[in-house]
């Protein structure tokens, strides 16, 4: 039987066939179960592209013995329960904010047993139906293979999913924040959201509180991401206990308690603790010096230039002579509101009064910068960079420097970017807090905290320019008074001891 528009054969009631020939026809359908196919002695079916499946007595037979078949062609002991396998999925969404979980689902057909996913971020799974959670922004390729045990079939999506994100991070400062009691502590979340949303049900971009407790704060881009910080309020205390009687040739033992920066007792002593041994009236201030501002230095144009370095200068003043870098916190982060058209072009040192430097960034290949290496950044903009050259100013975007655990990865360890903010077309690295390349310490250990710092960019290619727009660091020295912008704590408690006297 061949060569004709046949397209149903059913045998499965002829026992005693044993061979058969169907070549070349429109088959879609073809039931040989007759119970006898282990005595076949002739089987060919070749030819026909419409049939996907044949019934079959025993599979593992068939496809042992029966090779005169079409290669898209598979056996089944019921090809009712079978139809082409063809992978497919869906997605629960597919344009989605950074951190989401996206459900996926098979769609495939053909009774699948095994699925192999990539979802094109380096993560695979072999689960038929999952969730997963993009880490980063970007645009990806999903692909699913499935697979029976007469073959496969996969199906790629290409730029299917893409994750997004807001142009800005969140940052509220310190995790915990002490203020003297009776003073308020204005949170500011910081521009570039939609809406901000705190956990006091109000809305505005900053919140004044004199109350201790933790403030959280969600902010919402245009494109509906969100990004949240928290920070506690605490109210600083001290307390050298109750009024005491001190018995004639006793001593007693004083203490301040922790989590002061300096201390002051009556006799001058400026220890935690003290020991007392004779009666009398006794007083300790307490206090913490913390300066969380910053001093930003003006508009610095960085124009086209090959090997060249810029500077600015800012002046730090307000703590107390000879204090100096000793913690790993003591800068909180150094941060600058910058656009440029060519980050490949860049390298950025910054330097304290002592002369000391720590690399910030350097992303030129060029032999014979600031520092050696480089990992090549490109074409990438540095905020929304006006790309002409002619010296207008583009949108400045912020980028914060900071050894805190919360500052992602540094630039040469990988970056996100997103489109670009200013009036030319392309792609920036996503304003927010990163680390340096370099640690601020020890670099910068031992550095003067007041004088002039120096900020140098250095431009190593021709044809692009940029702005800083301003520039600052963000101190949080332990150990000194700041005179500028004073966050000073004083609590005074007196002790009064009385000489009781027994006369025997």
């Amino acid at each position: 039987m061949q060569s004709n528009q046949l397209t149903s054969l059913d045998v499965s009631n002829n026992t005693a066939l044993i061979n058969l020939y169907c070549y070349n026809n429109q088959l879609t359908s073809l039931d040989v179960r007759n119970g006898n196919n282990i005595n076949f002695s002739f089987f060919n079916a070749v030819g026909n592209p419409n049939l996907n499946c044949i019934s079959v007595d025993d599979i593992a037979y068939s496809n042992a013995n029966w090779t005169n078949i079409d290669s898209h062609i598979s056996f089944s002991n019921d090809c009712a329960l079978f139809s082409s396998l063809t992978a497919d999925f869906s997605a629960s969404d597919s344009t989605f904010c950074q951190g989401t979980s996206v459900t996926f689902t098979d769609l495939s057909t053909g009774i699948p047993t095994a699925w192999s996913w990539d979802f094109g971020d380096g993560t695979t799974s072999s689960l038929q139906n999952l969730t997963h959670t993009y880490a980063s922004v970007g645009t990806y390729d999903v692909s699913l293979t499935v697979t029976t045990s007469t073959g496969s079939d996969s199906e790629t999506k290409t730029g299917f999913i893409t994750v997004t994100s807001g142009s800005n991070s969140l940052d509220l400062g310190p995790d915990t924040t002490l203020i003297c009691e009776g003073s308020t502590q204005t949170l500011d979340a910081g521009t570039g959201f939609a809406s901000y949303l705190w956990s006091d049900g109000s809305t505005n971009q900053t919140l004044i509180t004199s109350t201790v407790g933790t403030y959280s704060v969600t902010g919402t881009y245009v494109n509906g991401c969100t990004a949240i910080d928290n920070m506690v309020i605490d109210v600083l205390n001290v307390d050298l206990g109750p009024d005491t009687n001190l018995c004639f040739s006793n001593s007693y033992f004083l203490d301040a308690g922790s989590g002061f920066n300096t201390y002051l007792w009556d006799d001058s002593s400026v220890n935690e603790t003290r020991l007392v041994t004779s009666p009398g009236v006794y007083y300790v201030t307490a206090s913490l010096n913390s300066l969380d501002s910053v001093v930003f230095g003006s508009l610095t144009y960085l124009p086209d230039g090959s090997g060249t370095n810029y500077t600015t200068d800012i002046t730090i003043s307000g703590f107390l002579p000879g204090a100096t870098i000793q913690n790993p916190n003591d800068i909180e982060k150094m941060c600058v509101k910058m656009e440029h058209s060519f980050l490949g072009d860049l390298e950025m040192k910054l330097t304290c009064p002592s002369g000391q430097s720590v690399n910030i960034f350097n992303s030129s290949i060029t032999a014979g910068g600031l520092f050696p290496g480089g990992f090549g950044g490109g074409s990438t903009f540095l905020g929304g960079a006006f790309d002409d050259n002619t010296g207008n100013v583009g949108v400045c975007e912020q980028y914060c420097f900071s050894n805190l655990s919360s500052a992602m990865p540094a630039f040469v360890n990988g970056y996100n970017t997103t489109a670009a903010s200013g009036p030319s077309g392309g792609i920036m690295v996503v304003p927010g807090l990163y680390e340096p390349e370099e640690s601020y310490l020890p670099a910068l250990v031992g550095c003067p905290v007041n004088g002039t710092w120096t900020l140098t960019v250095r431009d190593n290619f021709a044809i692009d320019d940029g702005f800083i727009c301003e520039w600052g660091i963000y101190f949080n020295i332990i150990n000194v008074m700041s005179q500028i912008q004073l966050l000073l704590t004083h609590y005074m408690e007196l002790i009064v001891f009385h000489v009781v006297l027994t006369l025997g």
